[in-house]
């Protein structure tokens, strides 16, 4: 059996890809070979198949009929269209659930799901894995071989809608998972300091679940720690899967994230990320992101946008143009594919009014014209994008699930969204024209200059280490805000207000307390307001103060200091700031810095390119209403239009560029 880490070759390497997801099993065979009619006529090659088709694979326990996924993969090999087959463990089957109700998903307050939802079955459950398994392998076993097969799909949108389980199952795997985590009881207490209102546990078995409670909430060391349990019960789930195929398949395994997990772990096991990306439903600025984010989790491999929408989820229309420059930026920010949920309308079920590429007659949607121009893009592009790829960014801003976005809910801040907070952050780098990656706080930090860590409650040591060698090899370093004052397990530190990160860096903080709208007088010359909680600095010599307090609370005192580490330099941020004062600290950090800086209009996206050989191009995509002037670095050539330009050219709305300069 081939090691569930191991990672085979792509099949697909110099190809982009244009689909949908797909639901023949839910047609007659006119209407199946009419969609294939239509995705042909729209330039579709590729088409996601099989992932909620349980009952019909299986009808009977046992029972696999399995002659009409063949029948389709068939007809698109004969039509030239690929296909990724997902397992279908979303959706168990009513035989299934009508035979072991036990395997259903107990919400916090007690409610068991049944059959007639998805994701309604726990992942620890042992017969629920063991159904699994046995329909992963089967489809494994017959379908590896299948020339219209290019990849495969893990179940779906893992943890997307059921977030905790406390079935008395999770309770077992809770105590295993514990055990495994601290070794002893005696570490746990130590570890939590359950000393605490009496929380003290005897064994791992007498540590409670995540259930609702009258009194506040659970000791925040266990809430945090069963998000995390959570978490790894949905990889564990989804790497039995990975096991299971790899040892019938050499095609590349891939989860469409919904990013409900800690997705470093997530895509650990697999040969490419994927994700689904909505812009009809999240802002163009946070798909945006979700693309830079993708990029880095695999940099050696294209990374897919698995599902995104053919149009608006509101009551207001998404802009004409909008949906074909997201396609664009998807695959000039380093994607492969771009995939439609879904293809045909559903004619019966709660997703009859989800957007689709055509509805349930055949007729083409509003949607239809928007993705023909991104498959008229992606012709275009596939030539181009053999020999460029997104071109190294100098900056990173980092991000974390299990040591941050896990973190927040409990006890800090009323309603904190943190990745609202840092879709914020990620706005004011783009705000500024900085070319930026978006890492985890576990990814590779080399050939960065600077690294931005904001809302990263825990520093664990292995980033400690990577940061310091950063700092030592000359890189620069934005510390917060929010940035140390708590310990891997939800805790305070006690070797200093921000721990580990104060004892490295060798600054010293006097407050960090609660202190809303504190106004600050930057020593850049302009002022500003502290948001959320607020730190005070001690200055020490040779220490650069980056602000002080000028109200009467905390008056003079340092807001942020800078000081030398290394051949580099940190800069410690003292709280949250309005988004004008972070954008001018910011302009100040990355102007020092060297940082080259590309200023645009926000409707308008640059994507530096580079080729292996040196060769530099602009991807530039304008989403907006309105022409925009754009100063180049050099002439060059758009190779969409083999138009010569000189180092002005005039991007019109809802068009899309790709100049390579002489």
């Amino acid at each position: 059996m081939k090691s569930e880490s191991q990672s085979p070759a792509p099949s697909f390497p110099n190809s982009l890809f244009i689909g949908s997801a797909w639901y023949p099993e839910q047609w007659d065979k006119a209407v199946i070979e009419e969609d294939i009619h239509l995705m042909r006529k729209i330039g579709m090659n590729v088409v996601r198949v099989g992932e909620f088709s349980w009952s019909t694979l299986e009808p009977k326990e046992g029972k696999y009929q399995l002659d009409g996924l063949r029948e389709v993969l068939d007809l698109v090999h004969a039509n030239g269209i690929r296909a990724v087959i997902g397992t279908p463990t979303a959706t168990p089957p009513g035989w299934l659930l009508k035979k072991h109700p036990e395997i259903g998903f107990q919400e916090p307050d007690g409610y068991v799901h049944r059959h007639g939802a998805r994701q309604h079955a726990c992942y620890n459950n042992p017969i629920f894995r063991e159904y699994g398994r046995k329909i992963t392998e089967v489809l494994a076993r017959e379908f590896s071989k299948h020339p219209a097969l290019i990849a495969w799909q893990t179940d779906n949108e893992l943890r997307g809608h059921q977030k905790i389980c406390v079935c008395p199952l999770c309770h077992i795997g809770w105590a295993k998972w514990l055990k495994d985590r601290y070794g002893s009881v005696e570490e746990l207490n130590k570890a939590w300091g359950t000393a605490v209102w009496s929380e003290h546990y005897d064994s791992f078995e007498d540590v409670p679940q995540h259930y609702r409670l009258d009194c506040w909430s659970h000791h925040f060391s266990l809430a945090l720690n069963y998000k995390r349990f959570m978490s790894d019960s949905a990889i564990d789930f989804q790497n039995e899967q990975v096991r299971i195929i790899r040892a019938h398949s050499d095609l590349p395994i891939t989860h469409n994230s919904e990013d409900s997990l800690d997705e470093w772990d997530l895509f650990k096991n697999l040969d490419f990320a994927a994700a689904d990306i909505y812009i009809g439903y999240m802002s163009l600025m946070s798909a945006r992101m979700r693309l830079d984010t993708l990029r880095s989790f695999k940099p050696e491999r294209r990374f897919w946008v698995m599902e995104t929408g053919s149009d608006s989820f509101n009551a207001d229309r998404m802009p004409v143009g909008l949906l074909g420059c997201f396609g664009f930026l998807g695959y000039v920010s380093g994607s492969q594919a771009a995939l439609y949920w879904c293809w045909r309308q559903h004619r019966s079920g709660i997703e009859i009014q989800h957007v689709s590429v055509v509805y349930s007659n055949g007729q083409p949607t509003p949607g239809w014209e928007e993705v023909a121009r991104v498959s008229e893009a992606r012709q275009k592009l596939e030539p181009i994008l053999r020999d460029y790829s997104p071109a190294p960014a100098k900056v990173a801003l980092v991000r974390s699930e299990s040591n941050a976005r896990f973190f927040f809910g409990e006890g800090l801040e009323a309603n904190f969204s943190y990745p609202a907070k840092m879709t914020d952050q990620y706005g004011t780098l783009v705000e500024l024209g900085v070319w930026r990656d978006v890492v985890a706080d576990r990814s590779p930090l080399e050939g960065y200059k600077i690294i931005f860590t904001p809302y990263l409650p825990y520093a664990n040591p292995d980033f400690l280490e990577r940061m310091q060698k950063h700092l030592n090899q000359g890189g620069a370093w934005v510390v917060g805000p929010y940035c140390g004052y708590r310990e891997k397990d939800q805790t305070v530190p006690t070797n200093a207000i921000l721990g580990q990160v104060e004892k490295l860096l060798g600054f010293k903080t006097k407050f960090f307390c609660p202190a809303n709208d504190l106004p600050i007088s930057f020593t850049g010359g302009f002022e500003g307001k502290t948001q959320m909680h607020a730190t005070v600095f001690d200055p020490m010599p040779g220490d650069e103060v980056l602000g002080t307090y000028s109200g009467s609370t905390f008056k003079n005192s340092a807001w942020g200091i800078s000081r030398p580490f290394g051949k580099g330099r940190v800069y410690v941020l003292g709280s949250e700031i309005d988004s004008a004062s972070r954008a001018r600290l910011y302009t100040t950090i990355l102007d020092r810095e060297k940082i080259e800086r590309v200023v645009l209009p926000l409707s308008v996206t640059l994507c530096p390119q580079t080729t292996c050989d040196g060769r530099k191009a602009w991807a530039l995509s304008n989403s907006g209403e309105a022409p925009h002037e754009i100063i180049l670095p050099a002439t060059g050539r758009d190779l969409l239009t083999g138009q010569v330009t000189g180092k002005k050219t005039t991007l019109p709305p809802h068009t899309n560029a790709f100049i390579a300069f002489e």
